[in-house]
């Protein structure tokens, strides 16, 4: 499964597929939002992304990255 790690606490996390459409939040309260590489062009001027404190970076199953941003 997909996984990063909260930049604030170090927490772990693994993507589930409601992290993909709404985002989430981490228990430290730190949201966050993932920019899969095949969504990631479409949706590069969101503002969602824009606003964002932090960046951390992920890894897909298949080893590709994926960005994820993080909003304190």
């Amino acid at each position: 499964m997909p996984c990063f790690r909260c930049p604030h606490c170090g927490r772990r996390h693994t993507v589930r597929p409601a992290d993909l459409e709404e985002g989430g939040r981490c228990p430290c309260g730190a949201r966050y939002w993932i920019a899969l590489s095949d969504v990631a062009d479409e949706d590069a001027t969101r503002s969602d992304v824009e606003g964002s404190a932090l960046r951390a970076w992920g890894v897909q199953d298949d080893g590709s990255p994926f960005e994820v941003y993080f909003h304190a």
